[in-house]
């Protein structure tokens, strides 16, 4: 019941629309076949105020018939109302409709034959994939069926201008048409790519302000151009508030980012406070624009923008042109490029006020215009960059004309200076070796005066020593002897009266009197107490002919000595250190007399043993472990070789490089001089000998000291040495 109730209406509506549309004179489009037809020029309008009326509420409007190609209708509060008729003459049975404007907000057509109307719809919320046709224009499909001629209703709103330019086209030209969009706008967003990427990574590199404003700029021209083109309803569609708003958006970010990248790419502030003012105030107004774009109404912002945008673009000219004229290089570029993009702008305007006719050309005008423009400025970019090069190289060449001219100055000044500093280094270098051989004299001079009063003092020392105790030992040493024939009288006369009176009746105290004491034991007690005192009296002995070894005080007069015998001497000495501590190992060649000068030798030995038991005192040792030095002598050609090993702490690569620098010590403040190795070296350099060590740290120190066997026929070349 419902179905027919409709089916009635529809009927009563169609024979009402049929018997108000016969009364119309409406214009005929006769179609023959032909590739292309602009139909502006034979189409009505009517203009409403109100949006949203019906096909029947407006078949009987007065619609307007044009008097020319009429493609721009201006800004509408309401909708525009399009109406025609087409007669088919062709072979085809279905041609395409276009409305060549991609950013219309929404369009309806209404398609009456004879036998039905019917309704299609296309709005920025309808993705292409879903619309009549896949194009970014409102394009429908015009089937003639059984009939041959179709009245066509077209119902259109738009937020922005209404720019209606309409075509009948043929199914294989609106291929092409769209093939050759395609084709145009992929060389157009490949062009921005490749400005933007390109001048991206001159960003990254040069870090110059200019470049940052014109990559932004870059990327909102050609979103913007594309977004009136129809891209943008392929870029956004996950949102359809994005679509409808792409076109003003971006026209206003481009045109932002665009006046902030004159400002810094010709200098607007410092070249005029005024200009720099006037600009920042346009910048303000697309603010305006953008804020009210997204929160209020795009119809305003939009009107707001249009112009805002002619003024912007005579007031940017007019700037370019007075600096380019003030002789600005930069300006020149930018005037070129600005220029362009306003022909483009302009002959596009042109078209759409039906001033110049509608075709491939003039529609994209603008995206040449634009496309030229980035580049054109992107050469600009690149030639201000040359230009500071080149500025900097001149600047550089400057200062070094300038360096030269003054490092001509500098060494003139140094020639003269030279030769008086060469002067005056002379002499100073002259009195310097004066000085440091005096100071090297003065060096060896306390040395050997530190070594001669040590050892004479140590020599007049020991020699005293040894001759009071000399005195004494000898009482004892004499006194020893009678002393033991003296208790060996005693004992046999007491032997005899045992004999004779142990059996005795009246002898009972007197042998109580041997058991208690226990006369066995005081005998050997007697022959021990004998023994030791004789033993420390040759003890004492050693100790004294070591002391009046070591003590020579004849140490300058050179001798025959048996080495030997020095280094026992020495160890005599040094007993009290090495007892029950340290293992002293000896392997002595049988011949040991050589020609030298014993106390020296003597103060050599000393210093090594001693620095030997020093080393060896600073090492940690295992329980079962002990100290050990070993001594051995022997020959080696024309030298008398004295080794000496320890296995002590050792020494580092540092200490062993120092140790015969004079004052050079790892001891302890006053616990040495630093002194002893340097005299070590000098007595062994008086020998004509050397000194071989090695050393590591943690397990040990070796000295070899080669000592000449012959100094009273020293060869020649050893006295050069």
């Amino acid at each position: 019941m419902k179905t027919f109730i409709k089916l009635a209406f529809l009927v009563i509506s169609f024979s009402s629309i049929n018997s108000a549309k016969s009364e119309q004179n409406i214009p005929i489009i006769e179609y023959r076949g032909e590739d292309v037809i602009d139909i502006n020029k034979f189409s009505q309008f009517y203009i409403s105020n109100v949006y949203g009326l019906k096909l029947k509420d407006v078949v009987n409007k007065p619609f307007e018939s044009p008097t020319d190609n009429r493609i721009n209708f201006g800004n509408i509060n309401g909708e525009l109302w399009v109406r025609f008729k087409v007669k088919n003459y062709s072979t085809r049975d279905s041609i395409k409709l276009r409305i060549a404007n991609p950013i219309l907000h929404s369009s309806k057509i209404y398609i009456l034959s004879e036998k039905d109307t019917i309704e299609k719809t296309c709005n920025t919320h309808i993705t292409i994939d879903k619309r009549d046709v896949r194009s970014t224009d409102h394009v429908y499909r015009l089937i003639f069926y059984d009939s041959n001629e179709l009245e066509v209703y077209i119902q259109i709103h738009n937020e922005e201008q209404m720019l209606v330019p309409l075509k009948l086209e043929s199914i294989e030209y609106n291929r092409d048409i769209e093939r050759n969009y395609l084709l145009i706008n992929g060389l157009y967003v490949g062009l921005i790519a490749s400005m933007f990427l390109y001048n991206l990574f001159l960003l990254i590199t040069i870090r110059d302000k200019s470049y940052l404003w014109y990559v932004i700029h870059t990327l909102f021209v050609g979103v913007a151009q594309s977004s009136f083109n129809g891209l943008h309803l392929l870029y956004f569609q996950f949102s359809p508030f994005l679509m409808e708003i792409s076109p003003t958006l971006f026209s206003a970010l481009a045109s932002i980012t665009g006046i902030l990248f004159m400002i810094s790419f010709l200098h607007i502030k410092e070249y005029s406070k005024n200009f720099y003012f006037i600009l920042n105030l346009f910048i303000y107004q697309y603010v305006l624009v953008i804020l009210i774009t997204l929160f209020s109404s795009i119809k305003i912002g939009y009107q707001i923008l249009l112009p805002a945008q002619g003024l912007v673009a005579i007031i940017i000219l007019y700037i370019s042109i007075r600096m380019a004229i003030s002789g600005i290089r930069s300006a020149k570029f930018y005037l070129i490029a600005w220029s362009i993009f306003m022909v483009g702008i302009f002959v596009f305007s042109m078209k759409d006020f039906g001033i110049l006719p509608y075709n491939n050309f003039t529609k994209y005008t603008m995206f040449i215009g634009s496309g030229i423009e980035v580049l054109l400025l992107s050469f600009a970019l690149a030639d201000k960059i040359k230009v500071l090069q080149r500025e900097k190289e001149y600047s550089q060449l400057q200062a070094l004309l300038k360096a030269e001219e003054n490092e001509k100055l500098i060494r003139e000044q140094n020639i003269i200076l030279e030769e008086k500093v060469q002067k005056r280094t002379e002499e100073l270098s002259k009195t310097n070796q004066k000085l440091e051989k005096t100071l090297q004299e003065l060096k060896e001079a306390q040395s050997q005066l530190v070594d001669k009063e040590k050892m004479a003092s140590l020599g007049q020392l020991t020699a005293g020593l040894a001759h009071e105790i000399n005195n004494p030992v000898n009482f004892i040493t004499s006194g020893i002897q009678p002393l033991k024939l003296d208790i060996n009288d005693l004992l046999e006369i007491l032997e005899a009266y045992e004999k004779t009176f142990d059996n005795h009746p009246e002898a009972k105290e007197i042998v109580s009197l041997k058991k208690q004491v226990d006369l066995e034991y005081i005998k050997k007690e007697i022959y021990d107490l004998l023994k030791g005192i004789e033993e420390g009296a040759k003890r004492t002995t050693e100790i004294v002919v070591g002391l009046r070894t070591f003590s020579r005080l004849d140490e300058d007069a050179l001798k025959f000595t048996n080495i030997n015998e020095n280094i026992e001497a020495t160890l005599v000495l040094l007993n009290n250190k090495i007892k029950n501590r340290i293992i002293v190992e000896k392997d002595y060649c049988k011949e040991s007399d050589i020609e030298c000068y014993p106390g020296k030798l003597n103060q050599v030995f000393m210093n090594i043993f001693s620095n030997a038991i020093d080393a060896i005192n600073a090492k940690a040792y295992e329980a079962n472990d002990f100290g050990k030095i070993t001594i051995k002598t022997y020959h080696e050609n024309e030298y008398f070789v004295v080794e000496i090993s320890d296995n002590g702490i050792g020494m580092t690569e540092d200490v062993k490089k120092r140790i015969f620098e004079p004052f050079f010590t790892t001891k302890k403040v006053g616990e040495g001089t630093g002194l002893g190795m340097s005299i070590v070296y000098k007595i062994i350099e008086k020998h004509y000998g050397r000194i071989w060590v090695d050393s590591e740290y943690g397990k040990g120190t070796t000295f070899k000291l080669y000592i000449y066997k012959k100094l009273a026929e020293i060869p020649e070349i050893l006295e050069t040495q």
